[in-house]
């Protein structure tokens, strides 16, 4: 499963993308500003991305593109037509939790008795956010309290955008901010 942070909504409105290529989009760079003062469109601002039925969709990163004049930002990956999106932030410790609570659902999730492996992806721009506690995010794994993965070999690498469904048997979508599980083992 792919679980994004625990992000809290900045802004308290939702913004229109209009797309002027297939990763520049068109948003309003001074109400973005608005919320985030003078810094530059970063990772630890990522946008929340809703469908037209306001259904959660994924997050999608900046990544540094951006044009004042035109109020465009650059971002890892596309948005649905019509999407809707909503500048959130999240702090270290929820990005934390996230990485904990994928694990839970990918053990809760697994079909078969006992999993002989797992593979675990983050997203390069939650080691940035994380910064000096990076390390955190596999030592929580491991000793997390229902005991399976410390006996589990477990492997894993950043990555630049995750491919996954939000839930067991969902839409597969391209995401970014995010940590995903795999629990590989007989069913």
């Amino acid at each position: 499963p792919v679980i994004p942070c625990e992000s809290s909504c900045v802004n308290p409105s939702l913004l229109m993308c209009l797309p002027l290529s297939s990763n520049l989009f068109e948003t309003n760079l001074h109400s973005h500003k608005a919320y985030i003062g003078l810094l530059a469109p970063s990772s630890e601002y990522p946008l929340a991305v809703f469908n037209a039925e306001g259904n959660f969709l994924y997050m999608r990163a900046p990544n540094g593109l951006c044009n004042s004049e035109s109020g465009s930002i650059g971002f890892f990956g596309d948005f649905p037509e019509g999407a809707v999106v909503q500048l959130t932030q999240a702090t270290r410790n929820d990005i934390l939790a996230a990485s904990q609570e994928s694990v839970h659902q990918a053990i809760q999730n697994y079909p078969g008795q006992c999993p002989s492996a797992s593979l675990l992806f983050s997203c390069a721009s939650r080691r940035q956010v994380l910064g000096s506690r990076t390390c955190e995010e596999y030592q929580l794994i491991k000793l997390m309290q229902d005991g399976l993965l410390r006996s589990l070999p477990c492997f894993g690498f950043y990555t630049n955008g995750e491919i996954a469904p939000l839930q067991r048997n969902g839409v597969t979508y391209f995401h970014n901010e995010t940590f995903v599980t795999m629990l590989l083992g007989d069913s």
